[in-house]
């Protein structure tokens, strides 16, 4: 859960600034309760609710059903503009989200109190009213405007300003922890050396094919190997789905596209098309029907849906129509069977409507009905499931430890004849170009062990020989190494402490944050959450 203090794309527009929430809302926002809490002199809430309803529970705050569907409306706005996903999967992030944002605001707000930061209403006024979206003609759009808006958009004013309140909370928090973060000269000094060091180098690559075993393992080696990697072998969700296709093309041949249709479709697309009506009228005539037969499929497929009220209903019902059902046996969401049905069908196959017996969705080929047969939970691959993978990383171990083996005993005898190396290792020398951190090499990509040893040998002796992640072995020998005086680029310089600067803030608010989270008890009211999606 600690993951849920990270600082992801999505959150990092969100849950800080008054600014930022505005972004979210896609709207201009205003002030109505602060304003009659000025004329009166009483102040709003804090937006905690300590009734009875409750959607979470984060230590000692409890946040209601509204403020949790308010959030989530704010996150799914958010998440709509910058697409990618839909169905379960946009349901499932906008969800995690919205925890995510809850849990780390509330976080916030408690230590900016504990820290004696206050927020008065004045400043939330001025916060709103100063927002672009609520200007007109140079000044604020009043306060009945701005309550019509917010009840267009759903938005309750209180849980509104509370969240303008917290976040200008949060925000001087945040610039507090920041007021802490230092950074030296001789920091800035060796990061600019790390970055502007450049270093060319001459290499050798052993595949571990090249001495790959061809025994079959044992089967203690295959036990132990399985029992030694714990993390690995883990398998997704499986669902065994029967499911029938309403077929498009056959749809095609039962609808009739009239004149008229092609016309009105090539006149609103006359520039896609390109070309004259009579030169493209065909094609025009062939996406009418198709799209017809589209909304045909799915017409039947609704149909045939609404009989099958439990899944042995629909063998009978697709013999009865003449169709055949599919047994797609247990498939999991990565598997190429699963994708070869086409996104939509693959996703409603993992992410059935709850209460429904039958699902229905697009394929390939036109709209499917399914049922699910069987669902097997993700985790660990058993030993027999697990076996063949086994089999292949035992026998690419081995080649690595070979290919390392003989690397080693290549080095020892050559010296810092690198050419030496090549040939007995039944290989050739390749050169890198000069390349800075970070940079790939030519044939060899970037690989992290590599880029270590290279930086690290001295120039002109051979390195000891590293392994890459595709189980490589590399021997290396730096031809070249050229690193620029320190304080060359003031402007490099002034960059360079900045970014020093940003990571140790960020690192600071994260250490905060995981320490406060460590000692917070989260609930989760799952019965009113679940609505919002498995």
């Amino acid at each position: 859960m600690l993951q849920t203090l990270r600082e992801k794309p999505i959150i990092r527009k969100v849950v800080l600034t008054a600014v930022l929430i505005v972004m979210v809302l896609g709207i201009g926002v205003g002030v109505t309760a602060v304003f009659s809490d000025l004329l009166s002199g009483g102040s709003s809430g804090t937006g905690m609710s300590t009734g009875q309803g409750w959607a979470m529970t984060i230590g000692p705050d409890t946040i209601s059903p509204a403020q949790f569907q308010q959030e989530i409306r704010f996150v799914s706005n958010e998440a709509n503009r910058q697409g990618g996903l839909s169905g379960a999967d946009f349901q499932a992030l906008v969800k995690r989200e919205t925890v995510q944002r809850l849990v780390r605001r509330t976080l916030e707000v408690r230590a900016a109190r504990e820290a004696g930061l206050t927020v008065s209403d004045r400043e939330v006024s001025d916060s709103i009213v100063s927002m672009p979206d609520f200007q007109r003609n140079g000044g604020f759009i009043g306060a009945a405007e701005y309550q019509r808006v917010l009840d267009r958009e759903g938005i309750d004013v209180t849980t509104f300003e509370s969240r303008i309140r917290d976040g200008i909370l949060c925000e001087k928090w945040e610039n507090l922890v920041r007021a802490g973060a230092v950074v030296t000269d001789s920091e800035v000094d060796e990061e600019m050396a790390h970055r502007n060091q450049k270093i060319k180098f001459d290499y050798v690559v052993v595949g571990p094919d090249k001495f790959s075993a061809a025994a079959q393992p044992a089967e203690a080696e295959i036990k132990s190997w399985y029992e030694g990697n714990p993390d690995r072998y883990q398998r997704g969700e499986a669902r065994r789905v029967k499911y029938v296709v309403l077929d498009t093309k056959e749809a095609e041949k039962q609808v009739t596209v009239s004149d008229d249709e092609v016309r009105k479709l090539y006149e609103a697309n006359a520039e896609k098309f390109g070309g004259t009506f009579d030169s493209k009228k065909d094609e025009v005539r062939s996406q009418v029907a198709f799209s017809k037969a589209l909304e045909e499929t799915d017409r039947q497929a609704a149909v045939f849906k609404a009989n099958i009220k439990a899944a042995a209903d629909l063998d009978p019902a697709a013999a009865k129509k003449g169709l055949k059902a599919i047994d797609t046996g247990l498939i999991r969401r990565e598997d190429p069977a699963a994708a070869a049905l086409g996104p939509e069908f693959q996703n409603a196959i993992f992410s059935p409507t709850p209460g429904e017996a039958a699902g229905q969705a697009r394929t390939t080929t036109g709209s499917a009905v399914f049922v699910v047969l069987e669902a097997k939970p993700a985790g660990r691959a058993t030993l027999d499931e697990a076996r063949a993978d086994i089999i292949s990383d035992l026998k690419k171990d081995k080649g690595r430890q070979a290919a390392m083996s003989a690397a080693r005993q290549a080095v020892a005898a050559a010296g810092s004849d690198l050419e030496a190396v090549a040939r007995k290792l039944g290989a050739s020398v390749q050169s890198s170009p000069l390349v800075s951190k970070g940079e790939p090499v030519p044939s060899l990509g970037y690989e992290p062990a590599v880029e270590s040893a290279a930086f690290a040998a001295p120039l002109g002796k051979i390195a000891d020989p590293v392994a890459t992640a595709g189980g490589s072995v590399v021997v290396l020998k730096v031809a070249e190494k050229t690193s620029p005086e320190a304080g060359a680029n003031p402007a490099a310089r002034d960059q360079v402490r900045t970014d020093l600067r940003h990571n140790r803030e960020a690192e600071l608010l994260q250490s905060i944050l995981e320490s406060a989270y460590k000692k917070t008890e989260l609930k989760t009211n799952e019965e009113f959450i679940r609505q919002f999606g498995s």
